[in-house]
């Protein structure tokens, strides 16, 4: 028998530790999250892809009645960069969502899906994201790679 370990890793802070760049991302990404179209759950997501230039990509969650129709903010980001910018890198993934009444506190996570579209994205460029998940408490979470959420990554090496 072999045993496996798999160690994830998250730094925490506040949004006033964080360095200017970092809070850059987080603007973007609460900028994105203003314009999501979520009439029916209310909820909406931002996210923002810093590339390596340090221009942004933004997208929001895009949904529609004919479900599962719809869109989350990470992949409406990632397919507009991988159609527009084949051959830059992305640097930092930020996320942020709140519902309708701006009460959510909570830091969301991808989704599955998200994760394995942003592990296909580090496999490309052969270079990990950052990613930042930032909730409305001020408060964020960082981690260097997508492995950190996803630690057991669908991918053929």
């Amino acid at each position: 028998m072999n045993k496996i370990e798999k160690k994830i890793s998250f730094e925490k802070y506040t949004y006033e530790e964080l360095d200017d760049n970092d809070k850059e991302c987080i603007q973007q990404s609460l900028k994105a999250r203003d314009n999501a179209y979520a009439p029916y759950s209310n909820f909406s997501v931002g996210a923002s892809l810093q590339m390596t230039d340090g221009n942004f990509i933004l997208g929001n969650n895009q949904e529609n009645r004919a479900y599962p129709s719809g869109l989350c903010a990470e992949r409406v980001a990632l397919f507009h960069f991988g159609a527009n910018y084949p051959d830059s890198i992305i640097k930092t993934l930020t996320i942020t969502a709140n519902n309708k009444d701006g009460n959510y506190k909570e830091m969301i996570k991808p989704c599955g899906s998200c994760l394995q579209v942003i592990a296909e994205y580090e496999l490309k460029q052969k270079q990990k994201i950052r990613i930042i998940l930032y909730s409305d408490t001020n408060q964020a979470l960082i981690a260097e790679g997508v492995e950190n959420f996803l630690p057991m990554i669908f991918l053929f090496e």
